[in-house]
């Protein structure tokens, strides 16, 4: 299972022209007993992400699934970027990097989609 997205994805991402913030929203599996070396990395992209202008908006476990596919998540975070830009600018930062072992050792899976707010329903 994928823990990182593949340059066709990023390109993909890159190419549309939405231009405004992105809420990036994370499904997360961690391997078993292996979820506080996740932890250890968001600890450490708390630290740093204000200059990314990056915000956490939602951070759970998940408790059932209702609905869905084969692959089962533990946990959803939506952290909000000010725009693409800031987004690949975390990504491939040196401090994001330092840390990247923990989010490594800790994941399983993820699914990591890109959406905008809409005005209204």
């Amino acid at each position: 299972m994928a823990i990182f997205p593949n340059s066709e994805a990023i390109q993909e991402f890159l190419q549309n022209d939405y231009s405004g913030p992105v809420d990036m929203v994370n499904l997360l599996r961690f391997k078993p007993e292996k979820r506080s070396e996740y932890q250890k990395y968001i600890k450490g992209v708390v630290k740093f992400m204000g200059e990314f202008g990056m915000e956490i908006l939602y951070q759970g476990d998940v408790i059932s699934i209702l609905m869905g596919g084969d692959e089962v998540f533990q946990a959803v975070a939506i952290m909000r970027y000010p725009s693409k830009k800031k987004f690949l600018e975390f990504s491939s930062s040196p401090r994001r990097k330092e840390i990247e072992q923990f989010r490594t050792n800790g994941l399983e899976s993820q699914w990591l989609i890109a959406t905008k707010e809409i005005d209204s329903i």
